[in-house]
């Protein structure tokens, strides 16, 4: 089996370990079980759970990535554009037991340590929210207010998605709510209202 392989077997195994036990209670020998190979293995590829985790997240975060830029609707404001592509992160996310076990009170603090302190996740968390925003095209974009830096508002968009995946906010997975939260408290803090 090649790295790539198995890299990919054992990030299959954990979110499906993560899924059914909960991050937390999910250990090295129960992901080494759910990929059918031994523990020396999983650690040969990964030093820890974290960085298991890291690399669920990574891939996750380049699904969604790819995912948003075919389904979001050319002909939207850049207001509605945002809220769209976060309403459907946060329902994905929050709708997925690999990942709701990961972000939800058990897994947080763990979320919180890789997202933190690894800059993987940070980079392709920034490369994501910056996706959104430029993927929007120049038209869209000339609608950002004048006085936000784009570093600032990837680094704001990064930062709510993760509280609004984490609970915060509204805790409703109704995209109505969402767009409406979003809509009021996030959305006039980066374009220009007219």
């Amino acid at each position: 089996m090649s790295p790539e392989e198995a890299n990919t077997l054992i990030l299959d195994a954990a979110e499906r370990a993560f899924g059914r036990l909960g991050f937390e209670r999910t250990t090295i020998d129960d992901i080494a079980d759910e990929a059918g190979v031994s523990r020396s293995l999983v650690y040969r590829h990964f030093g820890s759970r974290d960085e298991i985790l890291t690399g669920v997240i990574g891939r996750i975060t380049d699904a969604l990535t790819a995912d948003l830029t075919e389904r979001l609707d050319e002909t939207q404001s850049l207001g509605d554009y945002i809220e769209d592509a976060m309403v459907h992160v946060v329902v994905m996310v929050r709708s997925d037991p690999s990942l709701i076990s990961v972000f939800s009170d058990g897994g947080r603090a763990a979320a919180g340590r890789v997202v933190g302190t690894t800059d993987d996740i940070k980079a392709r968390a920034r490369r994501f929210a910056r996706s959104i925003l430029e993927s929007a095209g120049p038209e869209r974009a000339s609608q950002l207010r004048d006085d936000v830096d784009l570093d600032a508002a990837v680094d704001h968009l990064v930062l709510v998605g993760l509280a609004l995946i984490q609970g915060f906010g509204p805790v409703s997975d109704d995209p109505d709510l969402l767009r409406e939260y979003l809509a009021t408290f996030v959305i006039p803090t980066l374009v220009r209202m007219s």
